[in-house]
């Protein structure tokens, strides 16, 4: 929708900012697109912070 356009650019400049830093970096990274709770978040969290899982009764890093 147009009325949402200026919003729909604010989330889409972190991927293109990512693109851009990706292309000048060798060895290239791998980059990991998720959204909260799925599958790759999971992979992402036990990557970044193997202590944290979702098996953990507490509170979770970031889930706020």
């Amino acid at each position: 929708l147009p009325e949402h356009q200026a919003f729909a650019q604010l989330l889409q400049a972190p991927r293109d900012d990512s693109d851009t830093i990706i292309k000048e970096r060798f060895p290239v990274p791998r980059v990991v697109v998720c959204d909260q709770h799925g599958s790759q978040a999971r992979f992402l969290l036990a990557k970044l912070n193997p202590s944290a899982t979702y098996n953990n009764e507490g509170p979770l890093p970031g889930g706020d």
